[in-house]
């Protein structure tokens, strides 16, 4: 490939090339090409004609930046201060924003509160593993996979099995939570928005439903238009979407955060939606299709001078610094 780009734009073959007849003679090749096959001098031509790799900014890249920095010592990744529950409610009360009650105490399985309603949870899971909705003591759900119990002690069963698990066992550190519903007369669970944010800009929103073991997906973009991502979705169960003045308050949560992107995951209630949590690195971002890659990660790239932009000119971010311990 590197040898196929040094052809393509040696100077001999471009030279007196109208800009828009090499471009579309180099489409495909810039399609595939990445940064690693762009030498120096073939980088200047380009610029040159005003012709760019596509892979050159790409969020994928983006998230693996920011997951292999974790290894170099004294490197601020900020919207990772935000993946604690502590952190992020405390984040959230700063700003005045809705989020389920909480106590924020950290509980051993045997000390946890159980009260109904309420979400019982594991504090470090993935994938909703350990996570048990009780609507009363004798209808409770564990989210994961949709399992049923009709009794506190049956789901504290459950429980034990998942911290006894051969592979990733969950810890025992649990909280307790408000549940929040969105139909509360029928009990049916509010169901998630997760904002994909670069700071005040809302790119993506992925709205999914959970009904038994199974999860139903799809996709919007800004102007509540349904988008393929190249991830697999489903269109049929009924999609509620957001509205401009939910986006906007998900864009202004944005804007409180020192970092150009976060996914800002949102419970749409009965009445108006309520933080969840804050993912730094969401799942299945690797098989977002090339052109939605490119769309975000050109959206982190503007965000990036957005952000530097109101850093130069003295904003301070202090609800975040204050929630969490960055000032001290």
């Amino acid at each position: 490939m590197r040898a196929a780009v040094e052809r393509t734009f040696h100077p001999n073959l471009i030279a007196g090339m109208v800009p828009q007849a090499l471009a579309r003679r180099t489409e495909s090749l810039r399609a595939e090409a990445t940064p690693h096959h762009v030498s120096h001098r073939v980088l200047r031509r380009l610029e040159r004609n005003r012709l760019g790799i596509r892979r050159s900014i790409s969020f994928r890249a983006k998230v693996h930046e920011m997951s292999e920095a974790r290894y170099l010592d004294g490197v601020l990744r900020p919207t990772w201060r935000l993946d604690t529950k502590n952190s992020a409610y405390n984040f959230v009360d700063a700003i005045g924003v809705r989020r389920p009650r909480s106590d924020k105490s950290r509980y051993s399985l045997a000390d946890a509160p159980k009260d109904s309603p309420g979400v019982l949870k594991a504090t470090r899971s993935t994938g909703s593993r350990g996570c048990y909705l009780i609507y009363s003591e004798d209808h409770i759900v564990h989210v994961r996979d949709g399992q049923t119990f009709e009794s506190i002690g049956e789901m504290t069963q459950h429980a034990h099995k998942l911290m006894n698990a051969q592979r990733n066992p969950v810890r025992d550190n649990w909280m307790w939570e408000e549940l929040i519903l969105e139909d509360v007369a029928n009990r049916i669970p509010a169901r998630d928005l997760k904002f994909y944010a670069f700071y005040g800009e809302v790119v993506i929103v992925r709205e999914s439903v959970r009904t038994g073991a199974e999860t139903k997906v799809a996709y919007w973009d800004a102007d509540t238009q349904q988008r393929d991502m190249g991830h697999p979705q489903d269109f049929d169960f009924p999609r509620l979407g957001f509205t401009p003045d939910e986006a906007s308050l998900v864009s202004d949560i944005s804007l409180q955060i020192p970092h150009p992107y976060a996914r800002i995951d949102m419970l749409k209630s009965e009445d108006g939606l309520v933080v969840g949590e804050f993912t730094p690195r969401p799942g299945n971002f690797d098989e977002f299709n090339d052109d939605w890659d490119r769309i975000l990660g050109e959206a982190w790239v503007r965000a990036e001078s957005r952000l530097m932009a109101d850093l130069l000119r003295g904003k301070s971010f202090q609800p975040f610094l204050e929630a969490t311990n960055l000032l001290t």
